[in-house]
């Protein structure tokens, strides 16, 4: 049975009562891919200068990621340090959300973490 003859069986009361519960869900569900398509931006901290080789790939890692992911993800590079974390404290600094992304020396955060 079809929701067209349930309408008509159901007389005119019941099949305004189905009407605005399709129409609501249909709303529902076009805002619902709305906001799944919202673009994110994602700022990336750096601590060398804007013409190191460091700052220069990580400008051309923002860039990539916004190409493969059709520019729904975005990282907006900060240089110089400019976010003001430096290097012992950059692992916390990701790890507790202050900074999506940060490069880092390795030997800055050894024995931070028991990988490193």
């Amino acid at each position: 049975m079809t929701v067209v003859t349930k309408i008509y069986q159901g007389g005119i009361k019941k099949g305004k009562k189905i009407i605005a519960v399709f129409s609501a869900v249909l709303l529902l569900a076009a805002f619902g891919v709305t906001a799944v398509s919202a673009k994110t931006t994602w700022n990336a901290n750096s601590v060398w200068p804007p013409k190191n080789q460091h700052s220069i790939g990580l400008e051309e890692f923002a860039k990539k990621v916004k190409a493969y992911t059709g520019g729904e993800l975005e990282l907006v590079v900060h240089s110089g340090g400019s976010l003001g974390y430096k290097g012992p404290e950059l692992l916390k600094v990701v790890r507790d959300g202050l900074v999506p992304v940060s490069d880092m020396l390795i030997s800055g955060v050894a024995g931070d973490e028991k990988l490193l």
